[in-house]
């Protein structure tokens, strides 16, 4: 084929988008120093190539011995030991709440609070528990968008079990009065979900939920609990058991129909069998219970009874369209809240599994959805997550798995991946496929890269190429240790193109 000299003229000036991969043979090779480059695994000078780490996002870090920051944590009086509790990371923002006891009964328990990433900590005392207790654990702390955070403590002593809460509108500069929820006397009492109405996490409108199974006297209730942050109420509803077999409940989550009215839809069990149930809640009391018009799907109704993480809903609401996560799978809920929700996307990055982000991305398949327009897109040439390096020392491809890392800058593109079975943590994107991740298991280079382990909080800032591991020690002097990591060697200065023979991509 040939083509007239104007039109191969125009051809070789015209400048594909940053980030087009193309066949190597389907580039001229004249306009080849013009931004494109061979993905052949060779490094690239950051400098020459500013834009490319948004493209290839490519960055190990050094295992060597990190920057180490220790700050001691002073017990409050009263407080005999601390053990481990909760964390949440939010930008630079680090909470920590440890779980603690009493020498004998206390009431005052405290938190730490970083606004520099953890490397200065500063106590912040809480009001008074509602009920004092010898032994307090931490349930729950989680982030529900802006600056909203939400923490459930548990106290227990021979006489009762209690459940309480306490939230900050300010990112923990301040907290409410600890707020009772539930208070068991007799038996045994059982948190089973967290949710919130769906404009929570976008605007902070509406009302906290959750749910309880009681163990007082057969056959056993569960409750459920509305929580007001104006007014720093909770409100509860009992969830009747059929006579003969034990109550349960699991909540799917709400959303505000008015002015300080929300609708609660959640999964009911009674009879030998789950049926979706809703309730209206105007702030200071529910009424109207009738069969929600969900169907009861155990896929986007957590059923643990053993961990409140694993029965949560990630629920939000973007431009009039609502949608949860469950498991690492997001539905769309029918309009109206009447149908089946319908499933837009498979997998999510540590940001994106909490909904508060517009774009989702899976960094093993390439799939992308936009919460706001429900447009999905597809990043070609991923290849479902094997590294073709592996072959490169003699392996067979090994697969990515995810690693939890908190982005300080929230990312549709950007995901934590390790090799599956041990190697080197990477930060890639997915724009493009397969960047090298070295220091496989058994590779020569395996000690040159710090290996992912789960830490208390695993944070990453992309303007300066920081990583930080966050834990918690307790003993005899109760320590936070912050451990921060560099670039490894060349990468501080140049990234990894992937190992893709073949093709070329345009980087600048």
């Amino acid at each position: 084929m040939t083509f007239d000299a104007i039109t191969y003229a125009v051809a070789r000036e015209s400048k594909p988008p940053a980030g087009c991969v193309l066949p190597s043979f389907a580039v001229d090779p004249a306009i080849l120093q013009q931004g494109w480059s061979h993905l052949d695994g060779s490094l690239i000078s950051r400098v020459q190539h500013p834009d490319a780490v948004s493209i290839i996002g490519d960055a190990r870090f050094f295992d060597s011995t990190p920057t180490v920051t220790e700050t001691v944590l002073t017990m409050r009086d009263g407080v005999k030991q601390m053990y481990v509790g909760k964390q949440v990371a939010v930008g630079d923002t680090f909470v920590f709440m440890p779980s603690q006891n009493g020498a004998s009964s206390i009431s005052g328990l405290r938190l730490w609070r970083s606004t520099d990433a953890g490397a200065n900590w500063a106590p912040y005392d809480l009001g008074a528990m509602p009920v004092a207790s010898s032994f307090f654990t931490v349930e729950h702390l989680e982030w529900f968008g802006g600056n909203r955070l939400l923490l459930v403590i548990r106290s227990y002593e021979s006489g009762g079990t209690h459940y309480s809460v306490v939230f900050s509108n300010d990112l923990g500069q301040t907290w409410s009065t600890p707020k009772q929820l539930v208070n068991v006397t007799a038996g045994g009492v059982s948190l089973l979900s967290v949710s919130a109405d769906a404009e929570m996490s976008s605007s902070g409108a509406g009302y906290y939920y959750f749910s309880f199974y009681i163990g007082e006297a057969p056959p056993f209730s569960s409750y459920i609990v509305a929580f007001n942050t104006a007014t720093n109420m909770a409100y509860s509803f009992t969830v009747n058991s059929d006579g003969t077999s034990d109550s349960n409940c699991r909540l799917l989550g709400g959303r505000v129909i008015s002015a300080g009215n929300s609708e609660l839809h959640f999964a009911a069990y009674a009879a030998g069998s789950w049926t979706m149930k809703k309730l209206n809640f105007n702030g200071t009391a529910f009424s109207g219970l009738i069969t929600s018009e969900i169907p009861y799907s155990a896929n986007y109704v957590g059923m643990s009874i053993t961990s409140v993480s694993s029965g949560r809903q990630y629920l939000t609401s973007a431009s009039g369209n609502y949608y949860l996560n469950r498991g690492g799978t997001t539905y769309k809920l029918p309009a109206g809240w009447s149908g089946t929700p319908q499933i837009v996307h498979v997998g999510l990055d540590n940001t994106g599994i909490r909904l508060l982000t517009n774009t989702l991305s899976n960094p093993v398949t390439g799939q992308r959805f936009d919460l706001t327009t429900g447009l999905k897109s597809s990043v070609g040439g991923m290849n479902a997550g094997s590294i073709k390096i592996g072959s490169f020392y003699g392996f067979a491809n090994i697969a990515l798995s995810e690693a939890i890392v908190v982005d300080r800058i929230p990312s549709g593109d950007r995901h934590f991946v390790y090799p599956s079975g041990g190697g080197a943590l990477v930060v890639r994107t997915t724009r493009c496929a397969d960047n090298f991740v070295g220091g496989l298991a058994y590779s020569s280079d395996v000690t040159r890269f710090l290996s992912y382990t789960t830490a208390h909080i695993n944070w990453y800032n992309a303007n300066t190429g920081s990583y930080k591991t966050v834990n918690f020690f307790p003993g005899t002097t109760n320590k936070l240790q912050v451990n921060s990591y560099v670039f490894a060697n060349d990468y501080s200065n140049y990234l990894q193109l992937p190992y893709l023979p073949g093709l070329v991509c345009r980087l600048k």
